[in-house]
């Protein structure tokens, strides 16, 4: 376990030096649509900081996939709003099919009926 964080403790300028000159990371999480964790800079007048989303699949059938993402602001500078949450559904005529954008709202996603 100690030498795990030793690795992350070396490999960490890695990781500050790509989020400074990309701006932003992007990890992908599964084959859903926008289905990537993200962290990326704020640098505007009033705010700076780091902001992370993360996405989830609220709900799942063969037709219809929802994916909820929350995103969390971490300010240094500036005053930080609450987390945020949006959803974003998908539905496709059969396995084979890309995934179509069918409704995006801000909030949470409904349970699945």
């Amino acid at each position: 376990m100690a030498l795990v964080l030793w690795f992350l403790l070396l490999l960490s300028p890695c990781f500050l030096i790509t989020l400074a000159s990309q701006g932003e990371i992007v990890i992908p999480l599964g084959g859903a649509p926008n289905q990537s964790l993200r962290l990326w800079l704020v640098s505007e007048a009033d705010q700076r900081g780091l902001v992370l989303s993360l996405p989830s699949i609220s709900r799942s059938t063969d037709a219809l996939m929802c994916v909820q993402t929350q995103t969390r602001f971490f300010l240094w500078a500036g005053r930080a709003e609450e987390d945020v949450y949006y959803c974003e559904c998908y539905s496709r005529d059969s396995a084979a099919a890309e995934w179509a954008l069918i409704s995006a709202d801000t909030g949470a996603c409904a349970e699945l009926e």
